[in-house]
């Protein structure tokens, strides 16, 4: 049950760095926000449609979850969901 939890959590992280990573920079104006409003705009009328987002955000998980399950049986286990969120962590205090 807290496996499902904590896929679930990873999820949500996914979703919100998804709209993170575009939503920010492109009210700033940065370049590369631009560009990765570009890409996800598959369409290319300007705006994300609720499916763009859910595309970009399938691919984040995949990546999240491709990187956290080491022993690529398919599956987190509670370690490998743990090692993951640590990494995160230790990588995010270092910048």
């Amino acid at each position: 049950m807290k496996l499902k939890k904590h896929v679930s959590t990873l999820t949500a992280i996914a979703a919100l760095g998804c709209i993170m990573a575009v939503t920010p920079a492109i009210a700033d104006g940065h370049k590369k926000g631009g560009e990765k409003f570009k890409q996800a705009d598959t369409n290319g009328d300007g705006m994300l449609s609720k499916a763009e987002m859910k595309v970009q955000q399938e691919k984040r998980l995949d990546k999240m979850f491709s990187e956290a399950d080491v022993d690529n049986d398919g599956n987190l286990s509670k370690e490998e969901l743990h090692a993951h969120r640590e990494k995160k962590r230790a990588h995010k205090a270092q910048k």
